[in-house]
């Protein structure tokens, strides 16, 4: 019984931490916007429409209630482009792709400030414009970090199959231990780079949803419903929070004022 309770507390501070982070509590909001848009498409199929009406409604409120997070998060990508193009280790590509994807997420993210104004009433602007342009543009951020998460993939790889090959030689000890070491590293790497293809993966295809993109509708004739839109969203909320989750657990968590954003 102390062990449930030892794990539940864990998983509680666990919990408080992430949550103590603007990322964090963005991710969980992404959770709850994106799971009540799914339960309301299969609320509304399975013909519960009072709970759909509800569920819909929650949606649309932290869709909008999301946009707060992302106030002024364009100019902070901004900074990043000087980090970038310093990268000398970085091929050309990759420096490349990295420069389209910020690029992308900074004009989404602007766009999105500029939905948020309108919606508040304090700029008058076309919004559906604003929601189409700024669709293509985080498409467009989304395809560039899909190539790069599996470049990184295959690199991550490459490397793996290389020092297993060299573990076939007859080596030292000090000289397998060494790349075993590297093994290791390289598999967690791996794991982490695995997760980060899938997350772009789940937001490319909400993305290619959009008003701006429409590539399903262009392709097959009709959009992803809700309910794959939602899960799929619910997917890559899931997916950040798992590689924000603390690893180790604080023997205390108080949270002030001041470590709240």
């Amino acid at each position: 019984m102390q062990c449930f309770e030892s794990k539940d507390r864990a998983f509680c501070n666990a919990m408080l931490s992430v949550a103590s982070t603007l990322e964090g509590r963005d991710k969980l909001t992404k959770l709850l916007q994106y799971g009540s848009r799914a339960l309301a498409w299969y609320c509304f199929t399975l013909g519960a429409n009072e709970i759909g009406t509800r569920l819909s409604n929650l949606y649309k409120a932290t869709q909008q209630a999301r946009k707060v997070f992302r106030l002024g998060k364009s100019a902070l990508l901004y900074t990043k482009f000087e980090s970038i193009l310093e990268k000398k280790c970085t091929s050309h590509y990759m420096r490349n792709l990295e420069l389209v994807q910020n690029c992308g997420m900074i004009g989404f993210l602007a766009y999105d400030n500029i939905i948020f104004a309108s919606k508040a009433n304090v700029l008058k602007v076309d919004e559906a414009k604003a929601v189409r342009q700024g669709g293509l543009l985080w498409f467009i951020a989304n395809i560039a970090g899909f190539l790069r998460a599996a470049d990184s993939l295959k690199l991550n790889v490459d490397e793996e199959n290389d020092i297993r090959k060299r573990l076939t030689f007859d080596l030292k000890v000090d000289q397998m231990e060494f790349l075993q070491a590297q093994l290791d590293l390289l598999q967690e790497t791996r794991s982490k780079n695995l997760i980060s293809l899938l997350k772009i993966t789940c937001d490319l295809v909400v993305s290619s949803n959009t008003s701006g993109v429409r590539l399903s509708e262009r392709v097959v004739g009709k959009k992803l419903h809700d309910g794959i839109i939602g899960s799929v969203g619910c997917l890559s909320a899931i997916l950040f929070l798992y590689n924000i989750w603390p690893k180790t657990q604080p023997k205390s968590m108080l949270i002030t004022e001041s470590t709240t954003a």
